[in-house]
């Protein structure tokens, strides 16, 4: 089914109007009609798109998530387990790329649902790396890429917070090596 330009336009302008409130205000404060004077739109305009924020906060994090899977999916290709510096440095792509989002999206006192959906991502992706590789320990190696995906997410959060003496390139390089030398006990 064609969707209409002003339909497109409308959820656009909601989704815009809600990034930039939540700059400024918790996710779990936002409101319907903050959106709505936002955007510059009626409630029923709102209404027709969105059940709720909540909805919207869904639309935006699915949306960025669809973003970052295509950023990965071109390092999987790859297949360099022992390397995963090319799955890291697309992920460091995406969140350069999109920046302005993606740091108020991380950076809101409520977004713990999109970071954990975000690390539940990395570690998936990883394993999808995986190919054919045989690991020794499999819950041990799990227990590893969980801690390492966290930890990764959590420096980059700092860095966008401005709490971090490394850059985003520090991070994704140190991480690498993390995983590189933890590898070795689990294969």
């Amino acid at each position: 089914m064609k969707e209409y330009r002003s339909a497109i336009r409308s959820r656009n302008l909601i989704k815009k109007a809600f990034i930039e409130l939540v700059a400024q205000k918790d996710i779990g404060k936002i409101t319907v009609v903050d959106i709505v004077n936002a955007a510059d739109i009626s409630r029923n305009t709102f209404y027709v798109h969105y059940s709720d924020v909540f909805a919207v906060l869904e639309d935006i994090e699915n949306g960025a998530i669809a973003k970052l899977n295509a950023y990965l999916d071109e390092a999987i290709e790859k297949r360099q387990f022992y390397n995963p510096l090319p799955l890291l440095q697309n992920f460091q792509k995406f969140i350069e790329i999109n920046l302005d989002p993606i740091k108020k999206l991380f950076l809101n006192n409520n977004s713990y649902g999109f970071i954990e959906k975000v690390k539940k991502i990395v570690v998936s992706r990883v394993l999808d790396n995986l190919g054919d590789v045989s690991i020794k320990d499999t819950e041990g190696f799990l227990v590893l890429l969980k801690c390492i995906a966290s930890g990764y997410i959590d420096l980059v959060r700092m860095s966008l917070k401005g709490e971090a003496d490394y850059t985003l390139t520090d991070i994704t390089n140190r991480i690498n090596d993390v995983f590189v030398h933890g590898i070795k006990l689990y294969c």
